[in-house]
This record gives C-alpha cells, structure tokens and sequence, in this order.
C-alpha cells in the first residue's frame, strides 16, 4: 500500500508538470500572437499605447501628369494660339527656307497676350525640337503631281507671278505708266544719283503739267495696248481652259475684272522701294 501511495505521488506531480508547460506554452503563444498584431510599446509616462501595423504597405497613388506639363509653363489653349498666330503672319505664296522664314518672321505680329515678341519665339524654337522638320517622299510626290499640271511652274522662284503661265499675255501700261517709261532714261541722265522716289516724284508732276492734247495722246496709246491685251487674253482662254478658270476664280475671290483691264487713267502713286517698272 505505501508503494502505491507513492505511485499516485508521483503521477500527480506528473501531471502537474506537464500542466505547468502547458501554461507556459499556451502564454508564450498568445504573448506572440499579440506582439504581432498589436506589440507594446511603452512611453516615457508608462502608459501603454497599442499600434496597429498592417501586414502589407499600400503604395501611395502615383500622380497623373497633367498635359500642360508638356508645354513648361504655358496653357495648350496658349500655344493653340502661338501656333495659329505664326500663320497668319507668314506672307502669302512665301517660297523662303524655314529656317530663314523663321528668322525673318515679324515675331512683334505674333506676340500677344502677356507673351513678348521675343517669348514667342523662344517658345517656338523649342516646340520646332519636338516636331518633324524632314519632308517624306510621299509629300514631295504631291508637289510633283502639281508641278505636272503646271511644269512652267518653279517651287525655289518667289515672286507673284510664279504660277503665271508662260503664254500668259502681260497686261497693258497706263497712260501714265508709257510716259514713265519714256521719260525715266532721260531725266536719271539729268539728275545722276537720283533716287527712286525722287524720280517718280518729278515724273508724276511732269505728267499732271501735260496739256489735254499731249495727255490724249498717251490715252490713246494705252487703249491701243488695252484691246490688244483683251484680244489676247480672250485667245488665250480658248487655248487654255484650264487656266482661264483659274484665273477666272482668282478674278472672284479679289472682286477684280476678270481681264486684269487697268482703272481710268490717272497718275499712278510715287513708286516705293524696289517697285519694278510696268506690270507684268
């Protein structure tokens, strides 16, 4: 009997053992479980403050680039308008290279707004970076499909009458315009070194001094000139009816004679800078 006394001793203190470990097993658990969620920490007060830290970061939403990042500092709907502004103060038929038509552009005719002249073009040279400034063969084939209808014509020649087609007849001089002509050779030889607003000047007075008879007879010689231009014209309609609807439109959209037939005869403003003498 005293040896099973002792068994039982034993077997209980047994079980406590292992009661024991299993306590300490179970609080070391729910001592990690908690650290993971929510860790301790204590502060200089000794308070306990419990932090929440999430198993994942989010990664902050990454910002959407505006599109007036583009264009450093100016609106779209500002460079729009810069762009359209270029344009318009592009001289009509204009033939010079873009470089130098660049160069040569009148930048005080494109500034507007809060944008100086000089802006505007500092602006320009940095969008012209960003753009195709080659031409492709495809586009080069559109010119030449052009030129094929018209071969006279030449892309590298400026000038108004570059598209004129060489059977064209040339209009016909005023009245004031034949004594231009006939009296510019003389009165340069009198007056060397003149220049050209001067010499239309002397020109002009001396064709307003003219009495009526010797005025009628530079009348007459311009109306000669003028039914002979007309005669022309109409036979070069009917050789070219392609080119008489042309010029026809063109008459159109300038409100002007279709004939191309000069005004009443009246002395002619002082010729300016290079004018050339007579019309083509």
């Amino acid at each position: 009997m005293p040896t099973l006394s002792a068994d039982n001793n034993n077997e209980n203190e047994g079980a406590k053992n292992r009661k024991d470990k299993n306590n300490i097993v179970d609080g070391k658990n729910s001592h990690s479980s908690k650290s993971k969620n929510k860790p301790k920490i204590y502060s200089s007060s000794d308070e306990v403050v419990e932090e929440v830290i999430e198993s994942k970061t989010t990664p902050a939403p990454k910002k959407a680039e505006s599109s007036d990042d583009y264009y450093d500092g100016w609106t779209k709907e500002d460079v729009a308008q810069l762009i359209s502004r270029i344009g318009s103060a592009l001289p009509k038929n204009d033939t010079l290279k873009y470089v130098s038509r660049v160069e040569k552009l009148n930048w005080e005719q494109v500034a507007f707004g809060q944008y100086s002249s000089s802006e505007c073009k500092e602006k320009w040279k940095i969008i012209e970076k960003k753009i195709r400034g080659y031409r492709i063969l495809q586009e080069v084939l559109a010119d030449a499909k052009v030129w094929l209808e018209h071969p006279w014509m030449d892309f590298y020649r400026g000038g108004k009458n570059k598209n004129r087609h060489p059977d064209m007849p040339k209009k016909p001089l005023t009245s004031y315009m034949i004594f231009y002509m006939k009296k510019k050779e003389s009165i340069t030889k009198e007056n060397p070194g003149i220049g050209l607003t001067s010499l239309s000047k002397i020109i002009a007075d001396k064709f307003n001094k003219l009495s009526p008879k010797k005025k009628a007879k530079y009348n007459k010689l311009a109306n000669a000139m003028r039914e002979k231009y007309q005669e022309d014209m109409q036979k070069f309609f009917q050789d070219h009816p392609g080119e008489g609807e042309k010029i026809m439109n063109a008459a159109k959209y300038k409100k002007a004679p279709i004939l191309g037939v000069p005004g009443p005869d009246k002395p002619l403003p002082p010729l300016k800078g290079l004018t050339k003498f007579g019309r083509d």
